[in-house]
């Protein structure tokens, strides 16, 4: 579909030489601040685009954005964005490079006022299809030429002849959050309708997004009835119509949440001396609102993160990091506290929306995940696919966002990496195997390459070599370094942060203790790692257990075989690993006794355990997403009352007593971007 997609240059004045041919350069967080204004590291050469990329949200993604689109075709629009290429001008030589990567050719160049004429003439000399205009030129006039244009574009090239003749205004800054709505207000012809309900929202805008994105939920489901069932959508009556839809009402969109601010730390160590300012919320909210189109959901501005959020947060990780034995109750009274302090700060619609969505993606540096929402008794990540993208610093952020989109899917024998940074004397070495052992003995499902890895040398190597995998799977010891607030990987005798200029696989699994803590905004390899290519990277937050972290990842790769063998439908990386946080519950709770694990390891009939009559009998049907410990509890309990032990246990289960040690893993990037399909491969 490249061809059908829009692509848009935005050309920017560098104050930095630089021979790097990254649009933007990345700075680490120890060097990106002199007299930056930005809390979250802003190059403030972008401050004066920041209306370019406003205007160009404004425009058409794609060709199907101009026409009169065909419903089967707007049932796939998920995964459609403005591709959105940054460059300094002391890089505009290397724009082809970017058109060969992206297989594009450019649709506008938008060139900041203070570029040369020499800039200018090298971006006229492109040909794009609107040629080129400079920052100051932009009006809601010349948007409205630029839409007809396109639309003349897209009956002459691609012999189109039903365009939609719509009149495109400018949504002020804050209405900007319903932008992702108009793409199918235009298509319905609705757009005025739209915006006349924008003016009447008294700093509601929340409100009016899930309204209208109920509607077109609700619409986009009901047309999917009809076509899925083989129904001319043409002869269907108003009251078939209505009858089908009723049933879709529901919010069940994606949402995209911003959650700004920054730990303490950051400035007690001068790697952050600002506030958070206009240029800040300016950014952020572009890149959800981006990221809200490319998912056809809706952007919800949360408020700042206060100090006290982090400092609990640096808190709750210390006591895992430094404690010899946890503290169960402090843990989970913690997390309500943290749970607290975010629900104080959000209205009703702003839980809802986190609560009842789809999926969720934060853009922040706290992992709001942890919060336990009014209502609930677990944490959102329990029962809702969470994906985060850290937004320090805020250049790369911006960058990687407006990007073309990066998705892989994982059929059956997609190859896997597997680096051991585990001395084979080292007494946990055996247990980091058996996750090797699981994945080497399915060769009808994996492929894999493993690897010995004792340097950093060698490691650079292993990467290198392995640049084809599909997964990047890292067995080590975790460093977490508070003093220098960076967190990475033990290898030998040195540390490894990742930061070489490597190509990583797109999804790299970083099974090793505290490599990605946020309660004092550590530089920690995880984001580092996404620096570098990956689409997506696990890291964790605390020490975990080596034996608790195999159950997972094991867990982990079974229900990919299981999608393979088409016992389990297709699903993405960030609902597999939900679901497997989801039913964790039961080896959490079993992992606090020996005494109730050995009873559920019980055989009770042959190749039969308790724990097999609990996942494929009891609790069936009876495990509630915002309760699932509770429920959890009340099966074991049955089960221990058929078994004659009514009350053993109820130390434990009663109090909370066990640690709840899937809550610490995170996922950074879109895991959300990478599919596990259970149709063939095409191998």
């Amino acid at each position: 579909m490249n061809s059908d997609i829009f692509s848009y240059v935005i050309v920017f004045n560098s104050t930095k030489e630089t021979a790097n041919i990254s649009p933007l350069l990345f700075k680490s967080r120890h060097d990106i601040i002199d007299d930056n204004s930005s809390m979250h590291m802003l190059d403030e050469d972008l401050i004066d685009i920041i209306p370019a990329i406003k205007y160009v949200l404004h425009l058409p993604r794609f060709i199907y954005d101009v026409i009169d689109c065909p419903d089967k075709v707007m049932l796939m629009w998920n995964g459609i964005s403005h591709n959105i290429i940054l460059i300094p001008d002391n890089q505009i030589k290397y724009i082809e490079y970017y058109y060969n990567r992206i297989k594009s050719c450019p649709t506008l160049f938008i060139v900041s006022d203070n570029c040369s004429t020499s800039i200018i003439d090298i971006c006229n000399n492109y040909r794009a299809i609107l040629g080129m205009c400079k920052v100051s030129e932009l009006t809601e006039t010349l948007l409205n030429d630029h839409w007809n244009s396109l639309a003349l574009f897209a009956q002459k090239y691609i012999g189109i002849n039903e365009v939609l003749p719509i009149k495109h205004c400018f949504l002020s800054d804050e209405n900007l959050p319903a932008l992702p709505l108009l793409f199918y207000a235009n298509q319905l012809n609705e757009q005025d309708l739209l915006i006349k309900d924008l003016a009447k929202t008294n700093n509601k805008i929340e409100e009016t997004c899930i309204k209208w994105a109920c509607k077109y939920s609700m619409m986009l489901a009901t047309w999917s009835y009809f076509i899925n069932n083989n129904i001319d959508t043409s002869t269907i009556t108003e009251e078939q119509y209505r009858t089908i839809s009723e049933r879709n009402i529901r919010f069940n969109n994606s949402v995209v949440a911003s959650l700004p601010g920054q730990s303490k730390n950051l400035k007690k160590n001068h790697i952050s001396n600002s506030d958070y300012s206009l240029i800040d919320s300016q950014i952020i909210s572009i890149i959800c609102i981006h990221k809200a189109i490319d998912k056809n959901g809706i952007y919800i501005e949360l408020p700042i993160i206060q100090d006290d959020a982090f400092t609990l947060l640096d808190e709750l990780e210390s006591h895992c990091t430094d404690s010899q034995r946890y503290n169960n109750k402090y843990i989970w009274n913690t997390i309500t506290k943290i749970g607290k302090l975010l629900g104080n700060k959000l209205n009703d619609y702003q839980i809802n929306a986190l609560k009842y969505a789809k999926d969720n993606t934060f853009f922040s540096d706290f992992p709001i995940g942890l919060a336990i929402l009014p209502g609930d008794e677990v944490p959102l990540l329990c029962y809702k696919s969470i994906t985060y993208r850290p937004l320090t610093p805020l250049t790369r952020q911006l960058q990687f966002e407006l990007l073309p989109k990066r998705s892989i899917t994982l059929k059956k024998k997609f190859k896997i990496a597997f680096a051991q940074c585990i001395d084979n004397d080292d007494k946990i070495f055996d247990y980091s195997e058996y996750v090797y052992g699981f994945i080497q003995n399915r060769p009808d499902c994996f492929t894999i390459n493993h690897a010995t890895i004792k340097t950093v040398e060698e490691m650079i190597g292993f990467v290198n070599r392995n640049r084809d995998a599909d997964i990047l799977y890292i067995s080590a010891h975790g460093w977490y370094k508070k003093d220098q607030n960076i967190a990475g990987i033990a290898i030998g005798s040195d540390i490894w942060m990742a930061n070489e200029n490597l190509v990583f696989p797109p999804v790299v699994i970083l099974s090793a203790c505290h490599v990605s803590p946020r309660g004092r905004g550590a530089v920690c390899i995880s984001d580092l790692i996404m620096r570098n290519g990956a689409i997506a990277v696990l890291g964790t937050s605390i020490p975990v257990d080596v034996i608790r972290n195999d159950i997972l990842m094991v867990r982990l790769f079974t229900y990919m075989v299981e999608i393979f063998e088409k016992r389990r439908e297709s699903q993405d990386l960030s609902q597999l690993w939900n679901h497997i946080v989801f039913t964790n519950a039961i080896h959490e709770i079993m992992k606090q006794s020996k005494g109730l694990e050995k009873w559920m390891y019980e055989e009770i009939a042959p190749n039969k355990t308790r724990l097999h009559e609990f996942e494929l009998e009891r609790c069936v049907g009876r495990l509630r997403p915002n309760y699932v410990y509770s429920d959890t509890i009340a099966i074991i309990k049955e089960m221990l009352n058929d078994d004659g032990l009514h009350g053993k246990y109820d130390s434990i289960l009663n109090n909370k007593d066990f640690f709840p040690e899937s809550f610490f893993y995170q996922w950074i990037g879109s895991p959300d971007s990478i599919m596990i399909d259970n149709t063939e491969s095409n191998d």
